[in-house]
């Protein structure tokens, strides 16, 4: 699966059911994914953006990093 269909994988999935996303994806993307594939990636989209989360968490509590203001 390349970057940018797991992106809208992970974006579509996360708005409703797997197989809806999977159909949701038919057209725009021109893929057919199965419930489950969809399922898999938007979980590995959610364990790669905690993880990136907690690092850059990690990154401010040590100063090394100084987040901008909202």
């Amino acid at each position: 699966m390349s970057t940018g269909l797991a992106a809208m994988t992970g974006r579509v999935a996360a708005a409703g059911p797997f197989a809806k996303a999977a159909g949701l994806l038919a057209d725009p993307a021109g893929v057919q994914l199965t419930a489950k594939r969809a399922e898999r990636a938007a979980e590995a989209s959610g364990t790669a953006k905690t993880a990136a989360d907690q690092d850059r968490a990690a990154l401010i509590t040590a100063r090394k990093l100084v987040p901008l203001p909202p």
